[in-house]
């Protein structure tokens, strides 16, 4: 195996995988991080913000809460 992380992401599980992604990156296709989402092991979620750059993640309120959201879920119920 290489290096690239499509080829290491399904053994991550099964730690919880936050991905998140801008449509209009322009460093990361943000058809990448769909392709690592696809390929990782459950429990995942995949944020995808429409138009966003490469830092939008957290530059709206709704970026924002999902990601908590995800923390959140991580620490109340982590899986087992």
């Amino acid at each position: 195996m290489g290096h690239e992380p499509i080829e290491w992401v399904g053994r991550i599980a099964p730690t919880p995988t936050f991905f998140v992604c801008g449509t209009q990156d322009r460093i990361v296709d943000y058809r990448q991080t769909v392709a690592l989402h696809h390929s990782a092991g459950e429990p995942k979620t995949l944020h995808v913000i429409e138009g966003g750059g490469h830092t939008d993640a957290m530059s709206t309120p709704e970026g924002r809460e999902r990601f908590l959201q995800f923390f959140d879920a991580c620490v109340l119920d982590p899986p087992r």
